[in-house]
């Protein structure tokens, strides 16, 4: 989370097969999940913010698009998901480097298997839910903490706002690009300008640090744990005198 799209990508697939035990392809499969659970829940935070206030013609046109993107990678891996067996036909028809696309794409599908069980997504959409509503929840403190006037619609807004203008992290950690959306969205609402920048700035560090203290001690312990291939300590008799 705190690197670019492409680095946060490949650093993600490396740590989930070289930590992780996970296949390349099993590591792409849980990355396509989740990806997809972030997108329905950036959608309900979506809904519920239009449901409140109307957004400017700039956000609107950028929440369509946006849930054409999460509609359409929802579609796609649902078919992947309930119906593999057309591209497993195709690796077997096709030769060469085509037949090994297939394929790969039919192991992925394989790995997607959480997808065909009802209360596997509905606890991890739950949890999806859940995290996005803590996000509120960081916002309305932070707003308690800048002396703004507590206000649920606006919190709501803001995270609504934030989960478009860093649906594609370009910059790493997005940072300056989630205070400067928070703070446009306080302003916009007539918070005055030292207020709703602090909020910005402060808004964003419930949302980095703990990430950032979630990896580095999970790398910590890593390197702390034993080698697997030591060899188990055994006692010895001491040496005759």
């Amino acid at each position: 989370t705190t690197l670019s799209t492409l680095g946060g990508g490949a650093s993600a697939l490396t740590l989930l097969t070289a930590r992780g035990g996970l296949t390349l392809i099993g590591a792409a499969s849980l990355m396509a999940l989740d990806q997809l659970l972030v997108g329905l829940a950036k959608l309900a935070i979506l809904a519920l913010a239009v449901s409140l206030a109307p957004l400017p013609p700039a956000a609107a046109a950028g929440a369509l698009a946006f849930t054409g993107l999460v509609a359409a990678f929802l579609a796609a891996l649902a078919a992947l998901a309930f119906n593999p067996a057309p591209v497993s036909r195709l690796a077997e028809r096709w030769h060469g480097p085509a037949a090994r696309l297939a394929g790969l794409l039919a192991r992925f599908a394989a790995g997607l298997n959480a997808m065909r069980s009802p209360a596997r997504v509905a606890e991890t959409l739950v949890l999806a839910l859940v995290k996005k509503a803590a996000e509120v929840a960081a916002a309305l403190a932070v707003q308690l903490a800048c002396g703004i006037e507590p206000s649920l619609v606006a919190a709501i807004l803001a995270i609504a706002a934030v989960s478009l203008t860093t649906a594609v992290p370009v910059i790493p950690g997005n940072l300056g690009t989630y205070a400067a959306t928070v703070f446009l969205v306080y302003e916009a609402l007539g918070i005055p300008t030292p207020q709703g920048l602090a909020a910005g700035l402060l808004q964003h560090a419930p949302v980095l640090i703990p990430s950032l203290l979630a990896g580095y001690r999970a790398l910590a312990l890593a390197r702390l744990r034993p080698p697997r291939h030591a060899a188990p300590c055994t006692r010895t008799r001491p040496p005759p005198p």
